[in-house]
């Protein structure tokens, strides 16, 4: 069963859940995708990824890192691609989506503990999961986080998954008469022209033809002298992916403006992909903390800049401007404020 759900420590839903482990069903949980900053947290106070009866997942981005967001701890079991994965989607039966999250990297798991027990389909919950655990790649994921076991989720523990093929050989015997002696030549001739047709397997020896492949290093030598480089450029702004995941996001305010009733605020986010959205909120200094006022949601232009629109704050005191990527992905936990002081 695939858990790509969570949240704080539930008793009720982790003794639902170790109830069926129990019964014999295999789980995966996600272990969590930190707080609403895009700080990750201790997956030991999440539930159900708390149990240890489950197989509790943390996310990788394509180079293999800890996902910047994604939960940590002693009670990850392992880790799998999370980031920017190609999933079905809710708006029609063919429609998908590229989202990231631990939810994402649940399901990798839970489709390997299905093959383990296509292939094994007696075996118990703890058999899959210590199966899957100690198949998994050691030292590969880097940065995992405090108290992380070191571990990427192999999904051919069994090898190719092809079950055993039983095959039957028939073998017929047939009789001949004396009197077909003469036939038995024409069949002599039957195995001799089959042979030079079986020759064909010489032809085999095309083989050598794709020695060609040796010849492959002098089109890679032409390749830097044709300078096609550049157009290589082009394919890694494509997976430009994991670039927010080795630098965080820089979220900016650049400009407060008051023009009668009414603030502007201009900002912008790098790097960012168009489209992204970002909330701009209006928070007032109040005794016990910050209240929010207003939240404007923009979304991003081609150039990465936003601006958001307020009522000018009519009333004396401390308020403050803050902007905030919306959304669970690498680009979590971008954000930044400015103060704003009006007597």
């Amino acid at each position: 069963a695939n858990m790509s759900l969570g949240g704080g420590i539930s008793t009720a839903l982790d003794t639902a859940v170790a109830n069926s482990i129990a019964d014999g069903v295999t789980y995966a949980a996600a272990a969590g995708n930190g707080d609403k900053f895009g700080n990750p947290l201790d997956a030991c106070n999440e539930s159900p990824a708390r149990l240890a009866q489950a197989l509790t997942v943390s996310a990788t981005s394509s180079t293999d890192a800890k996902a910047s967001w994604a939960n940590y701890g002693t009670c990850v079991d392992l880790f799998a691609p999370g980031v920017s994965i190609t999933s079905a989607w809710k708006g029609s039966n063919t429609d998908t989506n590229v989202i990231s999250g631990t939810s994402m990297a649940t399901p990798h798991v839970a489709g390997v503990a299905a093959l383990y027990l296509q292939a094994n389909n007696s075996a118990s919950p703890a058999t899959v999961q210590s199966a899957i655990v100690s198949g998994a790649g050691v030292n590969k994921v880097s940065s995992p986080g405090t108290g992380s076991p070191n571990r990427l989720l192999y999904s051919l523990i069994l090898g190719d998954w092809q079950a055993p093929v039983t095959t039957t050989t028939t073998t017929t015997t047939t009789t001949t008469t004396t009197t077909t002696t003469s036939t038995i030549p024409t069949t002599t001739t039957v195995p001799t022209t089959t042979i030079p047709t079986s020759t064909t397997v010489p032809t085999s020896t095309t083989v050598p033809v794709t020695t060609t492949p040796t010849t492959m290093p002098v089109p890679t030598t032409t390749m830097p002298t044709t300078t096609t480089v550049p157009t290589n450029t082009t394919v890694p702004t494509s997976t430009t992916l994991p670039i927010p995941t080795t630098t965080l996001t820089t979220m900016r305010i650049d400009r407060l403006a008051f023009a009668g009733s009414r603030l502007t605020v201009r900002g912008g986010m790098s790097p960012f992909q168009e489209g992204m959205a970002v909330n701009v909120d209006l928070l007032r200094k109040r005794s016990w903390g910050w209240a929010l006022m207003v939240r404007k949601t923009k979304t991003l232009d081609e150039a990465g800049n936003f601006a958001a629109g307020f009522p000018s704050p009519s009333k004396p005191g401390t308020y403050k401007i803050r902007a905030r990527f919306n959304g669970d992905s690498e680009y979590a936990g971008s954000m930044v404020k400015k103060v704003l002081k009006l007597s």
